[in-house]
């Protein structure tokens, strides 16, 4: 059935430190809503919010303080992670469950007492991506994304407009990410000097990160093949030692040589 449609707002107020926040909804076309009506909690009705414009200064006309105990948000699980995706317009009730098997599948978060912790890969990749696509890492690029492919599939947009209004600012922040970092690409993953000497070769360890973790990488890896020496160590005795795995700077560079679509500059197989 057609899908029902709101008129949603949201009001932000800056009041000095603090930012207040007013939501409100209102049933646009009831759609499916008209043969089977949603369930509303008690209190959760539909606000109409006052007509403001941005940069309007509004009059305080009361301040009614109240006293609240917090206890820290809890560590997302399965059904918590699936919640604050509908609240916040992600996905579709169809790959709620891909998502949540993607995450861990790639090494980004692990699954521990039934609560999400993340993991050194998705900490980096987190990082790496919010420094140089910032704008596709916020929630409303998400939600909005949804929105568009709605509008697409009722007919109310053409796919190929959407697709070139984003690859049009993609596209510049794409190529610079590629760059090197002394001239404004993304940065890489640091080694950091330890102090401790190489027992194969006696050049000194830095401490590396890898999808797995940290741990102790010669400085020698980066020298020529003859010269190279591949000696690592664990930081945590008892853990398996973490190798620099030479496929993945293969990996990379055959993405970077695959062929585009001459038509929007996009790659003819998309890998995330």
């Amino acid at each position: 059935m057609t899908p029902a449609k709101y008129d949603a707002t949201t009001i932000k107020v800056a009041a000095g430190d603090y930012e207040l926040t007013a939501k409100g909804r209102v049933l646009k076309f009831d759609g499916w809503t008209r043969v089977q009506p949603q369930l509303r909690k008690k209190g959760d009705e539909e606000l109409m919010l006052p007509d403001v414009q941005k940069g309007d200064v509004l009059e305080l006309k009361a301040l009614d303080p109240k006293q609240h105990f917090t206890k820290p948000v809890a560590r997302f699980n399965e059904a918590s992670l699936v919640k604050e995706l509908e609240k916040r317009g992600i996905g579709r009730p169809s790959t709620y469950a891909s998502i949540i098997s993607t995450i861990q599948d790639r090494g980004y978060v692990r699954l521990e007492n039934k609560r999400f912790y993340a993991e050194k890969m998705g900490e980096i990749v987190n990082d790496r991506l919010m420094e140089n696509f910032d704008d596709l890492m916020s929630y409303d690029f998400t939600a909005n994304m949804e929105q568009h492919l709605d509008d697409i599939a009722e007919g109310n947009k053409d796919w190929k407009d959407v697709l070139n209004e984003f690859y049009s600012g993609f596209y510049g922040k794409l190529l610079n990410a590629e760059k090197d970092p002394e001239e404004g690409g993304m940065r890489l993953n640091q080694a950091i000097p330890a102090g401790i000497e190489c027992d194969k070769c006696g050049r000194e360890m830095n401490v590396r990160t890898a999808s797995t973790g940290v741990f102790l990488g010669c400085s020698g890896y980066n020298l020529p093949p003859k010269e190279r020496c591949t000696n690592t160590m664990n930081l945590t005795p008892g853990d398996e030692v973490v190798k620099v795995d030479d496929e993945e700077e293969l990996e990379t560079e055959a993405l970077r040589s695959k062929k585009r679509c001459p038509n929007a500059a996009l790659l003819w197989t998309v890998t995330w």
